[in-house]
């Protein structure tokens, strides 16, 4: 399993393609996640330490990330990653919500 912190240093440098297991009905779902400032829409970024702060202190397998294909937060836990692929150029705009 890949560490926490091995993560977020990916996240914190760009978009990331995360494929994890849903804990709600088991299946799996793609994520283009980021928490690069850059892809953060301005008025969020004032969010974007306060939920990395949160979701460490509720659940430290818990990471809150920027969805850039879905433009919110979402949550995954670190032990349904199934690949992590870090430094993603560019998504797909029809990986809307992807679940394979």
């Amino acid at each position: 399993m890949i560490a926490r912190e091995e993560i977020l240093e990916n996240l914190k440098e760009g978009i990331c393609r995360i494929t994890f297991r849903k804990v709600t009905d088991g299946k799996y779902r793609i994520l283009y996640g980021t928490l690069f400032q850059e892809d953060v829409p301005h008025i969020e970024k004032d969010k974007l330490m306060l939920m990395e702060i949160l979701s460490a202190k509720k659940d430290p397998n818990l990471l809150t990330v920027w969805d850039v294909a879905n433009n919110g937060w979402r949550s995954f836990y670190i032990n349904t990653i199934f690949k992590f692929v870090p430094d993603v150029e560019k998504f797909q705009s029809d990986t809307k919500d992807a679940i394979i």
